[in-house]
């Protein structure tokens, strides 16, 4: 969908992944933005902060006519702690924590889609754990976060800022 004729005044970010090792990333990630000043930063539109377990469950989470940024972890030759923005098709070739559902990211970002047919804005920020999820570059999830908080802040607010055409609020 373009959003360079209508401005978006309604945006969930929702961080997935599991409860254990790396995969926590984007929980941890959501968690952190929900108690910081993300929803201050754009007085002008609307944010929901959210965490989700399933992804079988994400075809649920945005409302009419709200636009959705997931945030996940991946693993991958980035350092540690990278934030990289991931298009739907490159999900096919990003080393992700392996679904324990039955029902995995690209999958749930297709019925999604059907739903909305094709006009629901999507953006996918991973956050890089390491290059394996046994390898021996793995931190633990929260000092990953802390690395990539200022990256990941910069990266929502492009996001941001790009579909509700408005620029961050100055915060102290």
């Amino acid at each position: 969908m373009s959003t360079a004729n209508s401005a978006i005044r309604s945006i969930r970010v929702t961080g997935t992944g599991s409860l254990m090792g790396a995969d926590q990333l984007g929980l941890l990630a959501a968690r952190k933005l929900a108690a910081g000043d993300l929803r201050e930063r754009y007085p002008g539109v609307h944010i929901d902060i959210d965490t989700c377990l399933s992804p079988s469950l994400l075809p649920t989470r945005p409302a009419p006519g709200q636009a959705l940024i997931l945030l996940d972890a991946y693993f991958g030759e980035d350092p540690p702690a990278c934030v990289r923005r991931v298009t739907a098709a490159a999900l096919e070739t990003v080393q992700r924590p392996a679904s324990t559902h039955g029902f995995d990211l690209p999958q749930a970002l297709a019925v999604l889609q059907a739903l909305h047919d094709d006009r629901l804005p999507v953006a996918i920020i991973g956050i890089c754990a390491g290059s394996a999820p046994d390898a021996a570059d793995l931190q633990a999830p929260g000092k990953l976060l802390e690395t990539a908080l200022p990256a990941l802040l910069g990266m929502l607010g492009q996001i941001i800022g790009e579909w509700a055409s408005v620029p961050a609020a100055h915060t102290s």
